[in-house]
């Protein structure tokens, strides 16, 4: 068990150093985190930036907001199969009367019990964005709306194989095969640079549609630092009659990484390479990307928005490295052999520089309302209650991306001006099912928001299989 533990130790350790926000699962700031991951219909301000940037041309108290690298950021990461319980109960150990901790020997009631937690997926997946920079500017009707940011997105989604495990554990009876097709991996690193602009065409329309309707464009200049994409076809692994082991692979693996980061491939013989850290490492690919949004009120309590967002791709061009592994051969010692024929020929494969490739942008399309409840009771209600409801879908599978639906519901409660309080769920998407809480802290110039992706990793840690944190300030003029 101790190489399973180091496995999934290994891949969630990267999963935390490039998780990524965006896409239709991504967070993007702790309002949104707080009523359930919905924002299309309510964000404003600095907070529209990545969802939907006709909201900026919504009227606010202020004209102007901006946010700095203080307390702004997004951090989630999550998995299909452990939470902390089932990670003590397989790999703690125990301690002998020396002190020494020893590991778990397992039945075989606890290796089927190992295996069916791999029974409601077997992915891992995070997501984290550091916001260093952000501005909007409503300029009033006539004019328009602005915004600028400045944000790096980290990004890692794996799948491992249920079959791998199954074949660790009990190892491989004569006849059977073990089908690994399902062992993918993605992970990228990319700053993005956001320009924004929103108008009110209520003047456009008929009258009487529509209390206000305002269009929205982004436009993205995208920094890309790395990125990597693994896919495996035809990787099976069969014991033969004489309990020979036969390995059978197809599969490669793209990578582009800036040459800032100074990384040594193991086929560069006698090679040495400066690493350059600094705020604006070269970028191993460029590209460019757009979001597209509506916004509209019916009336004082209803309104609505719609987006597609991050919709192009980022050609990568510089330091790209090819591993790749066809292999079809037979092992002939079932034991350590075994495993390390895996590691280096099956996962691993053979490196070499390779071509340039493109990679695209987590495009997503994402539909909202919002019902203001204390308008439509004009007044009788205690404070300020927002009611919110949104549905983001994918288009392809880039971290933070899914192109399973995900509706979410949340609401936000202001019984002071200085205190909102929200809530709200979520369903679908990479997560599933998510139940999010959170608060802020309003000072008037300068206003704290705090949240908590997944309420049960608050209240409830040892039974959360994902957690998500969301921190933001903003700045009002």
């Amino acid at each position: 068990m101790k190489k399973i533990k180091y496995l999934i130790l290994i891949v969630i350790f990267n999963v935390s150093l490039f998780a990524q926000s965006g896409g239709s699962s991504g967070l993007f700031n702790p309002r949104a985190t707080a009523m359930g991951n919905t924002y299309t219909a309510s964000a404003r301000g600095v907070y529209t930036m990545g969802i939907n940037p006709a909201n900026l041309a919504v009227p606010l108290d202020n004209t102007v907001q901006f946010s700095t690298p203080l307390l702004n950021l997004n951090f989630s990461l999550g998995n299909d199969f452990f939470d902390a319980n089932e990670f003590n109960y397989f790999f703690a150990g125990t301690k002998d009367p020396n002190g020494d901790v020893k590991g778990k020997l397992l039945t075989d009631a606890d290796k089927k019990r190992f295996l069916a937690l791999f029974d409601n997926g077997s992915g891992i997946r995070g997501g984290l964005s550091i916001l260093y920079f952000a501005l909007s500017v409503n300029a009033g009707k006539e004019v328009g709306a602005f915004g600028f940011s400045v944000e790096d997105k980290f990004g890692m989604q794996v799948t491992l194989p249920k079959e791998l495990f199954d074949f660790a554990l009990f190892g491989n009876e004569i006849g059977k095969t073990f089908n690994l097709d399902d062992l993918a991996s993605k992970e990228s690193y990319l700053r993005y640079y956001t320009f924004s602009y929103a108008r009110d065409l209520t003047d456009l329309l008929p009258e009487g549609i529509f209390q206000r309707f305002s269009v929205g464009l982004s436009v993205k200049m995208v920094k890309g630092y790395a990125y990597a994409k693994a896919t495996s076809s035809g990787a099976t692994i069969t014991t033969l009659a004489d309990h020979s082991v036969q390995l059978n692979n197809q599969s490669e693996m793209d990578i582009a990484v800036s040459p800032d980061f100074g990384i040594v491939w193991d086929f560069e013989k006698d090679s040495t390479k400066a690493r350059n850290f600094g705020p604006f490492p070269t970028p191993a690919g460029n590209g460019v990307g757009f979001d597209m949004g509506f916004s509209a009120q019916l009336n004082d309590a209803w309104s609505f928005g719609i987006a597609l967002t991050d919709v192009g791709k980022v050609n990568w061009e510089n330091e790209i490295v090819t591993y790749s592994s066809s292999d079809s051969y037979t092992v002939t010692k079932a034991d350590t052999t075994v495993l390390d024929s895996l590691k280096n020929r099956f996962i691993k494969g053979k490196g070499r520089y390779g071509s340039p490739f493109t990679s695209p942008l987590p495009t997503a399309v994402r539909l909202g309302a919002a019902f203001r409840l204390d308008k439509f009771l004009d007044g009788d209600f205690p404070g300020r209650m927002l009611i919110v409801a949104g549905l983001n879908e994918g288009f392809n599978d880039e971290p933070g991306n899914s192109k399973t639906p995900r509706f979410s519901l949340g609401c936000e409660w202001k019984p002071a001006d200085w205190l909102p309080i929200r809530t709200g769920v979520s369903f679908g998407g990479l997560e599933g099912f998510n139940w999010g809480f959170g608060f802020g802290l309003d000072a008037g110039v300068l206003s704290f928001d705090f949240a908590a992706a997944n309420l049960n990793s608050v209240v409830a840690p040892n039974t959360a299989k994902k957690i998500g944190l969301s921190i933001g300030s903003r700045w009002r003029f």
